[in-house]
């Protein structure tokens, strides 16, 4: 102890959820600033609750971290010393769940590691599942900080994800509070996310594919995939997709080059593009196709086909018009099963 200054070069803290051990520094006892380094365990709700971030959490975390920061005249950890003070370290998290808000779908069983610096916090090799998706990630948040004191700070996301199964309209279901939350709730907080992304699997309604990778740019009014490829209906896509969300429902752009397509699947898997003319157990033969399309969906996410348009260049081979009643009604003219099977 000098006259300004208080040193504990040790303490041990037992908590109903953890054990803790430590030191710290109390200095300048008229402007009052402590340094403290803190090691051990604990329940992730008591932590949340110590820090003073309001966020509803379960799990447990073991932590090494360096926190420095004022603590007002009276001793006091309010708002501004918040502002004022320095995180850092590294918290491992073990079966964790997060309720961010509302809007927010929730973060369970999460285990990793996240690293605190000064401007930003690392997720490394995380797990678990947000919402209705499970994923494994590696992820940068910018501006922690200023993210739990400024209600108008930005989210700013970089880094890598890969699922194993991604069901779209889960996906839209879990995040659909997202857009009008941030408006109702004061001050919007932009989202940017820019996540490179392999999926093992994608599911909208019958549409399926497979080993799937993109650069996904994600924004409060919807998301963008770049440099997509996939595997699917029976042949390869590459292309941009855009989805945004409507005043009315949603809305999906695609201009992508889809090669060697089973056209049956295609018309099968996208129920027959919303006709009943042509349907695909009347199709044969393989596809290759440059797409420049916007779509309309309803807030169900069901096609609007009235709100269609699309310029489609297309090439078939090997294609065969099966069982098509328009041309069987040619019969009294031509021998039926010649019309059964037109190539």
């Amino acid at each position: 102890v000098t006259s300004s200054t208080y040193t504990v070069n040790h303490f041990e803290v037992s908590t109903g959820t953890g054990k803790s051990t430590g030191k710290f520094v109390l200095s300048d006892l008229e402007n009052p600033r402590i340094d403290l380094t803190v090691q051990g365990s604990s329940g992730l709700s008591e932590l949340l609750r110590l820090s003073r971030i309001d966020s509803k959490a379960s799990g447990s975390a073991a932590f090494n971290l360096q926190f420095e920061s004022p603590l007002g005249h009276r001793f006091e950890f309010g708002k501004d010393a918040v502002k004022n003070a320095t995180l850092t370290g590294v918290i491992e998290l073990e079966n964790a769940t997060f309720v961010v808000q509302e809007a927010v779908p929730t973060f369970r069983n999460i285990n990793g590691k996240l690293e605190l610096t000064a401007t930003k916090a690392v997720f490394t090799k995380f797990s678990g599942e947000l919402g209705s998706t499970g994923f494994e990630a590696n992820i940068t948040l910018q501006n922690p900080k200023q993210l739990l004191t400024e209600a108008g700070t930005g989210i700013q996301l970089t880094g890598n994800a890969s699922v194993s199964r991604l069901d779209l309209e889960s996906l839209v279901a879990d995040w659909s509070k997202l857009s009008s939350s941030v408006v109702a709730s004061g001050p919007e907080r932009k989202l940017a996310a820019n996540i490179d992304v392999s999926i093992d699997q994608l599911i909208y309604k019958k549409f399926t594919a497979e080993e799937i990778s993109t650069k996904l740019n994600i924004r409060n009014e919807g998301v963008t995939a770049h440099n997509l490829t996939m595997e699917t209906m029976g042949g390869h896509v590459d292309g941009d997709v855009a989805y945004t969300i409507t005043s009315n429902g949603h809305n999906l752009g695609i201009d992508a080059e889809f090669k060697q397509l089973s056209i049956s699947r295609m018309f099968g898997e996208w129920d027959d593009f919303g006709q009943e003319f042509l349907k695909s157990q009347h199709l044969e033969g393989k596809a290759d196709v440059t797409v420049l399309t916007n779509i309309q969906l309803d807030e169900n996410l069901e096609i609007l086909p009235n709100k269609l348009s699309a310029n489609v260049n297309l090439r078939i081979t090997n294609g065969k018009l099966k069982e098509f009643e328009p041309l069987t009604a040619l019969s009294k003219y031509i021998e039926l099963t010649e019309l059964q099977e037109v190539k």
